[in-house]
């Protein structure tokens, strides 16, 4: 049988609620060994910037 701490997974749920904020107001940067390993940003966010590049290259 599996068991689980459960302070540790509300401690858990905690942060990740705490990150899905900080997302929110923009996007979050995710390192590992100091490099950025993931970057989080809300979809409309994503779509703009996909956008912005395509303006960009277009040679409009």
């Amino acid at each position: 049988m599996t068991t689980y701490d459960v302070d540790a997974i509300l401690s858990a749920s905690r942060e990740f609620a705490a990150l899905l904020e900080q997302v929110a107001n923009g996007p979050v940067e995710l390192t590992r060994d100091g490099g950025r390993a993931y970057m989080l940003m809300r979809a409309d966010h994503f779509c703009w910037m996909k956008m912005a590049v395509q303006r960009r290259h277009c040679g409009c």
